[in-house]
């Protein structure tokens, strides 16, 4: 009895292995071929994906600004700062009020009169230039510099420099107006640029009395009249041909100085023939004069 029991149990465990052996080969079949069972997704798979996608997205949003500020929007010019209005006009206000007081200055600085210098009734180079001199010295400001002056026996030239070309022909018409009835000027105003130059002749005549004089009294004669005018004597240098004598005198100084010497060689009553007379600015900030003449 025992044995029939344990051979029916024996026959139902094995029909029961062999059911669940072919619902596995059942399910095996129904999979595709390589095929794992589904598995949960990790978080770190969650966030591989995440980064893909947000870069995929910031792409998209700068071409969008790219194209629409590229396209749409180049007539609009945003200024990088709001401008001041109010600074804007305080500082040109400012300006011009600077601009102004200089102007101020310049016109109530005293020009250099060297004492209104009266022309002498002889038309002789050695006794018309301390007048002509004598109106271009007054003409001088901090604005209105001589670039030269020149003499020769009936003739003159002087060129000045002025801060702009309305104050260069403003210049030019003072001089004129104090030289046209002494002198016949051959140049007229100029009409741009800041240089005015004015020019002239004068009739000649004989000056003076032939006068022996020694090479060596006549180089004193000029040092001394040098000391007294205030002027350097850089150099003399006199030549004697026969009775007549040349002259070569080169002096550094003011333009006064060099003015005031010409009226004390004018007071000697020599006969002397101007060969040249040169006045120009010097390195030194003064002026050199240059004078060559006959004897």
């Amino acid at each position: 009895m025992n044995l029939l029991v344990d051979k029916r149990e024996q026959e139902f465990s094995f029909e029961d292995a062999k059911e669940q052996s072919s619902l596995m080969e059942s399910l095996n079949q129904d999979r595709e071929p390589g095929a794992e069972f589904d598995k949960p997704k990790s978080p770190a798979s969650k966030k591989s994906l995440l980064g893909p996608i947000l870069t995929t997205i910031l792409i998209f949003a700068a071409a969008f600004v790219v194209v629409y500020f590229g396209f749409y929007k180049k007539s609009v010019k945003w200024p990088l700062f709001p401008k001041n209005e109010s600074a804007e006009q305080t500082s040109l206000e400012q300006k011009t009020q600077d601009e102004g007081s200089d102007v101020a200055d310049n016109a109530q600085e005293p020009t250099s009169q060297p004492g209104g210098e009266e022309f002498a009734d002889s038309q002789h180079c050695v006794d018309i230039a301390p007048g002509i001199i004598s109106v271009i010295h007054s003409v001088l400001s901090s604005t209105v510099k001589v670039n030269t002056i020149f003499f020769d026996e009936g003739s003159f030239s002087a060129e000045l420099i002025a801060s702009n070309e309305t104050e260069a022909a403003s210049v030019y018409r003072t001089m004129e107006a104090a030289l046209g009835d002494k002198i016949t000027l051959t140049s007229n105003e100029p009409r741009s640029g800041r240089s005015a130059l004015i020019a002239g002749t004068f009739a000649t005549a004989a000056r003076g009395n032939a006068t022996d004089i020694s090479s060596i009294e006549l180089e004193e004669k000029l040092r001394d009249m040098a000391d007294e005018a205030g002027a350097r004597v850089a150099s003399v240098t006199i030549s004697k041909s026969g009775q007549d004598q040349t002259v070569f005198l080169k002096l550094e100084g003011s333009i006064g100085n060099c003015q005031q010497f010409l009226q004390l060689l004018r007071q000697q009553n020599l006969a002397i023939t101007v060969s040249k007379l040169l006045l120009f600015p010097a390195i030194s900030g003064e002026y050199t004069f240059i004078l060559r003449f006959y004897l």
